[in-house]
């Protein structure tokens, strides 16, 4: 595996995926971005929550099996193959907070606080992959241990940003949200 499908997948499949699957059942903390006032049922929300989010993980998986190794590529092919990457994703995450903002609020005590972390976690998560292109499109080209250094760099950034979404989250699950999300096949594959 090349350095620049190796870090991209190190960067966003591990930590993303499990600070938000995690997240996803428990209960929030708060947040300061507001979904929808729309009080729904709670096999409602998740299966909107989980038919969001369901699409982005693929999405990262896919994305990043298909980032070829950088040892073939010139530095300026792999910072271009990066920049599209991760333009991609930052992309599919904006997919997702629209999503996740129509979602509405589960009827469940702390209903609003969890679709608001949620939310705020995912438009986070939209913000670091559009920095992270922004910083991508500005990798070295000069040679080719110049970009790999720069770009594990980066990796190692986007990595740790993304680490930190989980963040905030309480590791107290909602049981009726649980419930309900073990009956919506959306949710099993999460």
């Amino acid at each position: 595996m090349g350095v620049l499908r190796g870090a991209a997948v190190l960067a966003l499949r591990g930590p993303l995926v499990a600070a938000l699957a995690l997240g996803l059942l428990l209960s929030g903390c708060g947040g300061a971005s507001t979904p929808s006032t729309n009080r729904v049922t709670p096999t409602a929300y998740v299966t909107a929550l989980c038919e969001a989010v369901g699409p982005f993980e693929r999405d990262v998986a896919a994305r990043s099996g298909s980032l070829t190794s950088t040892s073939g590529l010139t530095p300026a092919a792999g910072r271009s193959e990066l920049v599209s990457y991760l333009g991609a994703l930052s992309r599919d995450s904006r997919r997702a907070v629209v999503r996740l903002g129509g979602a509405g609020v589960p009827a469940v005590s702390g209903g609003n606080s969890f679709a608001a972390t949620i939310l705020s976690t995912f438009r986070r998560l939209e913000v670091t992959l559009g920095r992270s292109e922004k910083l991508a499109a500005a990798l070295p080209t000069t040679s080719q241990t110049a970009f790999r250094s720069a770009a594990v760099t980066l990796a190692t950034a986007v990595r740790d940003s993304l680490g930190r979404l989980g963040v905030g989250l309480s590791t107290k699950g909602n049981r009726v949200l649980d419930a309900a999300a073990a009956k919506v096949p959306a949710c099993h594959a999460l």
